[in-house]
């Protein structure tokens, strides 16, 4: 699991863009994928946030 906090305040603030509840916000799913093509311990980091509608 990605020891970085800027994915998940990225997906937070994407999923509250496309209409969703920020109290209700929950991570489901993280994923680290290694970029063997890029120098360095270089990673592609996906997560996943989910939440209810906004009213």
């Amino acid at each position: 699991m990605s020891s970085c906090r800027k994915p998940d305040r990225i997906a937070e603030a994407r999923a509250v863009e496309g209409g969703a509840d920020a109290a209700t916000l929950k991570t489901v799913e993280v994923e680290d994928l290694p970029l063997a093509y890029l120098p360095g311990n270089a990673v592609r980091a996906r997560v996943r946030v989910v939440g209810d509608i906004a009213a």
